[in-house]
C-alpha cells in the first residue's frame, strides 16, 4: 500500500471540485494488478512485466519491464481517449539510458502517425526526451537537446493541447520543453502499451526499469493540476464515492453538502471518527460504538473537510462540504 498522507489528500480533494480530476478517464495505481480502479473498463492485460517495489520500497505496487518483451495493453486508444486533448502523468524509472525507453506508445507503430512517450533517449550523448504525436517527420515531434540520467524515479506529464495549440512535457512537477501542439494523430484505433513496443521497422523499443501510478486525462491539465499531481500521495480514489480504492469499506456520509449536521453510516460498529479543516486542522476526534451515528458540528465555517476513519487495522477517507 502507499505511503498515503493526509495533506496530500486534502490539496488533492479540494483541486478535484474545481478541475483536475473530473476529466480523469483511467488510473492505474498498479496495486497488486494493472486494473483501471475508476471501473470503466480498460483494464491491463499484462504480457511479461512483474510486479515490483515502487518508489516508496512497498513490495507489489509497481510494474518491472525487462527491456526485451515485457508490455501492458490497455485497450484501444479510441475507447480510451478520442480527443486531441490529452495529458498522460506517470511515475518511471529507466535502468539504462537506451533508445528503447518509451513507458507509453501506440501499437502497431507508423512514425508518419505515432504516439509515444520517450525518455532517457541514447542516440549519442547527451540522452535526450521525444513526445510523438502524428507525423514525426511534419511538425509531430518535440524533441528536448537533452534529458540527465540517473536512474532514479522521476515523475512524467505528457500534455497535448489543439485549442490552447502546445505539447508540454513536465518533469517533477516543472516544465521540461514545451512547443505548438503540432500535428493531429488520425488512427487512434490502436492499441495503447505500456512498456514499449514494436518499431514499424520490426525493431523492438520495450522500456527498461520501472513504470507506475499512471493516469489518463481526456483534457489537458494546467500547470498548478500537474503540481498537485507531482505531490499528491492517494493516486486513484473511486470517484463515485470520494473513497480511496485500496481499501473501501462500506460507509457513507449523509447528508453531503451538509449544514453541518450529518450521519455516518458504516457496517463497522466500533471505530475512531477524525474530520480535519482544509488546512488540516483537527476539528473533530470521537469514538463510534453503532453503525449509524448523528455528528453536529458547531459553530464550524463553510468548507471541504476531510473524514478519517479509523478502524483497527485501516484508516479510511472521504470528503465533506458544508454549506
Amino acid at each position: 500500500m502507499k505511503n498515503y498522507l493526509l495533506y496530500g489528500l486534502i490539496f488533492l480533494t479540494i483541486h478535484k471540485l474545481y478541475a483536475t480530476d473530473s476529466c480523469l478517464v483511467a488510473c492505474y495505481p498498479f496495486s497488486g494488478n494493472a486494473n483501471n480502479t475508476l471501473g470503466t473498463g480498460f483494464d491491463g492485460v499484462v504480457s511479461g512485466a512483474i510486479l515490483s517495489s515502487d518508489r516508496f520500497g512497498n513490495p507489489n505496487q509497481a510494474y518491472q519491464f525487462d527491456g526485451i518483451d515485457d508490455h501492458i495493453v490497455l485497450g484501444i486508444l479510441n475507447s480510451i481517449n478520442n480527443t486531441d486533448e490529452y495529458t498522460y502523468s506517470f511515475w518511471c524509472s529507466a535502468k539504462f539510458a537506451s533508445t528503447t525507453n518509451m513507458p507509453i506508445r501506440t501499437q502497431p507503430d507508423d512514425g508518419a502517425d505515432r504516439m509515444a512517450f520517450s525518455i532517457n533517449y541514447v542516440g549519442g550523448s547527451p540522452t535526450r526526451l521525444f513526445f510523438d504525436n502524428g507525423d514525426i517527420f511534419a511538425g509531430g515531434r518535440l524533441s528536448s537537446n537533452s534529458q540527465p540520467y540517473d536512474n532514479l524515479w522521476h515523475h512524467y506529464v505528457f500534455v497535448r493541447s489543439t485549442i490552447g495549440n502546445f505539447k508540454k512535457v513536465y518533469i517533477d512537477g516543472v516544465l521540461f520543453i514545451s512547443d505548438v501542439a503540432g500535428d493531429i494523430l488520425d488512427n487512434k484505433n490502436r492499441e495503447l502499451w505500456l512498456g514499449g513496443g514494436i518499431h514499424e521497422t520490426g525493431v523492438n523499443e520495450f522500456h527498461n526499469g520501472k513504470i507506475d501510478d499512471i493516469k489518463i486525462y481526456n483534457c489537458a491539465l494546467n500547470h498548478a493540476d500537474i503540481a498537485l499531481l507531482f505531490n499528491e500521495n492517494i493516486i486513484c480514489e473511486d470517484i463515485t464515492n470520494n473513497i480511496t480504492v485500496k481499501d473501501k469499506m462500506d460507509f457513507s456520509v449523509y447528508p453531503n453538502p451538509s449544514d453541518g449536521s450529518f450521519i455516518i453510516n458504516s457496517n463497522i460498529e466500533n471505530y475512531n471518527i477524525e474530520l480535519f479543516d482544509c488546512i488540516g486542522n483537527l476539528v473533530l476526534s470521537q469514538n463510534i460504538n453503532e453503525p449509524n451515528h448523528p455528528i453536529t458540528l458547531n459553530n464550524t465555517t463553510r468548507g471541504i473537510y476531510i473524514i478519517r476513519i479509523i478502524t483497527e487495522d485501516k484508516i479510511y477517507y472521504s470528503k465533506l462540504l458544508i454549506e
